[in-house]
């Protein structure tokens, strides 16, 4: 069991006892202890437990029956056993609306023959008895009914405990206050356990071992060695902080530096299609160029062609003595067409032999060279 105690936040002047987990005969001297250290000031007994000795909770009870400042019992979450009267020892008994009271007969494990048998069921009879007049003081209920509650191991909501007279107010469980970590109970022994909080309980348990195998830590360690042990190795709040702020930052120097990038890749995407559609433009000029270089060099090769040929024209003039200029009078320039009247009447018009033969050439070539025009 868990015995501490605090000043209160809830009840003015009041100091805080908490009655959290399994209650052990050897816990009475310590709780009763915390009882009389309050002093002149009122207890807020705050109960989260199994139960437990039933002898313990004699002294306890009677205690804080005594305590003149007065006692508030405030039910966390869990009262059973030997708790649910312990707390009927306040004036007032208060209990958060999801929380349980559960009631049951005393037990206990004993060895020996029948007579040492009956003993202990005389004594337990006996014991019955007096948590009866417990129950019953508090809640004026007969006795019979409270046995019967007692037998059938009765698991009571907040506002059935209320209604049997257990409890005098239901609080809201925000307004309960801070509750004290690392107790924890296996409700599995209880028979009449609801389903639901035996399996949280065994998802706890999983759970607890989980963590002790990933620590590597023995299976006896306390709860708050657990704590301490995740606190070591995970650091401060503030370190987690700190590391969650960077990693933030981190991931914004990520998203701008992926926007650059993307911005990039575009940029890149853009002057990829310009410099294909340069090189299009460019083959495409290059074709054009190689077809009109084609063009010129037939061209030349013509003019070369016609050159030439006035050129032996002259000479051949030269050789028969006859003037080029007085040969043919409306001699074209080279390069120019003429029709085939054109030549009939430069050859009667030549004078001479030598002249005629000059436009008879002119007119083979014409002919050869494809520059006959059209009459």
């Amino acid at each position: 069991m868990k015995v501490k105690t605090q000043p209160s936040n809830l009840i003015a002047n009041a100091v805080e006892l908490f009655l959290y987990g399994e209650l052990c005969k050897e816990d009475a001297p310590y709780f009763v202890a915390a009882i009389r250290s309050a002093g002149d000031q009122p207890i807020l007994l705050r109960i989260h437990s199994e139960g437990g000795s039933v002898f313990a909770g004699y002294a306890i009870y009677n205690a804080l029956a005594g305590h003149k400042p007065g006692v508030i019992a405030q039910i966390d979450g869990f009262a059973a056993s030997t708790a649910t009267w312990i707390a009927l020892a306040a004036k007032t008994v208060r209990m958060c609306a999801n929380g349980f009271f559960v009631m049951h007969s005393p037990e206990a494990c004993v060895d020996g023959d029948s007579d040492e048998l009956r003993k202990n069921a005389e004594l337990l009879d006996k014991c019955q008895a007096s948590i009866v007049q417990a129950y019953a003081k508090k809640s004026g209920l007969p006795e019979d009914q409270i046995n019967a509650l007692m037998d059938d191991e009765s698991w009571l909501t907040a506002e059935e405990a209320k209604a049997f007279g257990f409890v005098d107010e239901i609080i809201d469980p925000a307004s309960g206050g801070d509750v004290m970590n690392s107790v924890r109970f296996d409700t599995r022994k209880f028979h009449n356990t609801p389903k639901n909080l035996i399996q949280q309980f065994d998802q706890t348990m999983k759970l607890r071992t989980d963590i002790l195998n990933l620590l590597k830590l023995d299976s006896k360690v306390t709860d708050e060695a657990i704590t301490l042990e995740i606190t070591n190795r995970l650091g401060s709040v503030a370190n987690i902080s700190e590391i969650q702020n960077k990693l933030t930052a981190a991931e914004g120097t990520r998203d701008t530096a992926l926007g650059e990038v993307t911005n990039l890749k575009a940029q890149f995407k853009t002057a990829t299609d310009e410099a294909v559609e340069l090189r299009n433009k460019v083959t495409t000029l290059e074709s054009d160029v190689t077809a009109k270089t084609g063009i010129i060099a037939d061209v030349t090769n013509k003019l070369t062609a016609s050159t030439e040929n006035v050129t032996r024209l002259e000479q051949l003039c030269v050789v028969k003595g006859i003037d080029p200029k007085n040969a043919i009078p409306d001699a074209p320039l080279p390069g120019s067409k003429k029709s085939l009247s054109d030549f009939e009447t430069d050859m009667k018009n030549a004078k001479t032999p030598e002249a005629r033969a000059v436009v008879s050439a002119a007119l083979e070539n014409a002919i050869k060279t494809g520059s006959l025009a059209a009459k």
